[in-house]
């Protein structure tokens, strides 16, 4: 028994085992996410009178499932014996593709949202019909910028021009 112990530590510590194992354990982390927040906080949320909380789950369901994901398959490929500039490339593409992911879910939260906010019945002072699309253009504007920001960070670009002078054009 104990041989077959020293044989499985030893396999545990090669670096190709141990990244196999991270994209099985990240699968199961998000599957489990997946089911805590089908079933568990989606049955929660239903209890509300209120809409826009279901709303708001459905949306950001998927890009937490593939966060968990993308991040575990981005710890293995650090993990795997890959050239620096093949493992740089790949962690980029996960991180670009996460930030897709929740620009995409912070668009469709903010456009269900604004609408929501917007609706007749709310007691709103702010958003009427005729604001309603300068809210909705500043905040599209406002959702792409930061989603281009973390692009170019996660690409290692140095934004501080880009930063700079986004800055004095909002001003």
């Amino acid at each position: 028994m104990e041989v077959y112990l020293e044989l499985f530590i030893s396999y545990l510590k090669i670096r190709a085992v141990q990244a196999v194992l991270c994209i099985i354990a990240s699968i199961m982390a998000a599957k489990l996410a997946d089911w805590i927040i089908g079933r568990i906080l989606s049955r929660l949320v239903s209890r509300t009178s209120s809409t826009i909380d279901d709303k708001i789950i459905q949306i950001l369901h998927r890009p937490i499932y593939y966060s968990i994901l993308l991040m575990g398959l981005g710890i293995s490929v650090r993990l795997f014996p890959l050239p620096g500039i093949i493992s740089f490339v790949i962690i980029g593409l996960f991180k670009t593709t996460a930030i897709i992911f929740w620009s995409f879910a912070l668009f469709q939260s903010f456009i269900y949202l604004i609408n929501w906010y917007s609706h007749p019945n709310q007691q709103s002072n702010i958003i009427k019909v005729h604001t309603l699309p300068i809210f909705d253009n500043v905040g599209k504007i406002i959702i792409f910028m930061v989603a281009g920001y973390f692009i170019l960070v996660s690409w290692g670009v140095n934004v501080t021009g880009w930063l700079a002078s986004t800055t004095i054009v909002a001003m």
